[in-house]
């Protein structure tokens, strides 16, 4: 299974948009033959809490684990994450963090306990 965390500032994302947001990553999971399911969490950051460059974020985190994947793979699907977000929320490409991480046992086994 594939996970994915997104963490949003609050109000600039409707929660019916969201609900497309997850339809259309896990549509990108599959056809990318990643997994079969997603397992989602939204982190909603307070209004005010959030900043980037000195000022109130507009930005998103979008954080998709997956199996260890070649990099001419990872970018396509970068891409189409980054698209897919802009078109469903009216954000700008620099308003968007995407990354896709390899999760392999051995990255689990190294992890560190905070």
């Amino acid at each position: 299974m594939v996970q994915c965390v997104c963490f949003l500032q609050e109000g600039q994302i409707p929660d019916d948009v969201v609900g497309r947001l997850r339809a259309g990553i896990t549509d990108l999971v599959r056809s990318a033959q990643l997994a079969d399911a997603v397992e989602f969490a939204v982190i909603v950051v307070p209004e005010g809490q959030g900043w980037t460059a000195g000022a109130p974020s507009t930005t998103s985190v979008v954080s998709v684990t997956a199996p260890p994947i070649p990099q001419e793979r990872r970018v396509p699907l970068l891409h189409a994450l980054c698209d897919l977000w802009m078109s469903h929320t009216g954000c700008k490409a620099e308003e968007i963090l995407a990354t896709i991480m390899p999760v392999s046992q051995e990255t689990l086994d190294a992890t560190v306990p905070v």
